[in-house]
């Protein structure tokens, strides 16, 4: 949601005394409850102060307020946004380490197994209609993606799936610890992603599964979801490897190739 405006409606009306206070609260906890995203655009000052029901001045006061705590800050060309707060789990000099050193992929990979399987679990509990529709939006994308053969996309739609079933999970730590998880895999730090999808055969694989992440969480089927999400993973697990096996063939045939010919 990066490169879109939150809509003025999620706000609401400020009711109450000590405004600029009860204003920066509100968008606080928006942040907090992962309705409002790294990255998003609050609407323009005159809008937001009309939908909150307070003047202009109270406004900036709270915004002011917000962005000397780090929660928002002005960027040139586009207005007011929400920081960049999720960040990493990790330290930058730690997650150099684990970008270094291959066991830390499986190590990650079986912890989202579980963590993932439990967030889908907990979607498949407690998704509103909004999170269904919103779910099945994204996966909609995924499919379009997959049509296109448009891998980059395909794989982008992936990590905004999952993103989208830790909000539906509506439990705060989750969708945070869940969303600096994603950071890291944003980055490339420990999956490559699109290389996983040029892998034969795992883009049908993949979508199948999502399909079935998502069809369980709408049929609110809690062990289902559960166990089709960590099927998911283990799939992931499994053709992460394979892909790091034939990386390693094709770099010692190309370095047969080279010895080949200074003998020649």
């Amino acid at each position: 949601m990066s490169d879109q405006t939150a809509s003025g409606n999620v706000f609401g009306k400020i009711t109450q005394a000590r405004a600029a206070e009860q204003v920066a609260r509100r968008i606080e906890v928006l942040v907090l409850e992962g309705v409002l995203h790294s990255g998003e655009r609050l609407p323009g000052e005159r809008e937001l102060a009309r939908v909150m029901d307070v003047s202009r001045p109270i406004l900036r006061e709270a915004l002011r307020e917000l962005e000397i705590k780090g929660i928002l800050e002005t960027r040139h060309g586009q207005g007011t946004v929400v920081a960049d707060i999720v960040g990493s789990l990790f330290s930058q000099p730690i997650e150099s380490l684990i970008q270094e050193y291959p066991r830390t992929r499986v190590d990650f990979v079986e912890f989202r197994s579980e963590v993932e399987g439990w967030a889908a679990a907990l979607a498949a509990e407690r998704a509103t209609r909004d999170d269904i529709s919103l779910l099945d939006e994204v996966f909609t994308r995924m499919e379009e993606a997959h049509t296109l053969a448009d891998v980059a996309r395909e794989a982008a739609c992936d990590l905004d799936f999952h993103m989208m079933i830790a909000d539906c999970a509506h439990n705060i730590i989750l969708i945070h610890t869940l969303r600096s998880c994603y950071h890291l895999l944003s980055d490339n730090v420990l999956l490559n992603r699109a290389r996983i999808y040029a892998f034969p055969g795992a883009r049908e694989r993949l979508l199948d599964q999502h399909r079935a992440i998502r069809d369980a969480i709408i049929a609110r089927n809690q062990g289902a979801a559960r166990a089709a999400a960590q099927t998911h993973m283990r799939y992931v697990e499994t053709t992460m490897k394979n892909v790091d096996r034939e990386n390693l063939w094709q770099e010692n045939a190309a370095l047969r190739r080279t010895m080949a010919g200074r003998t020649d």
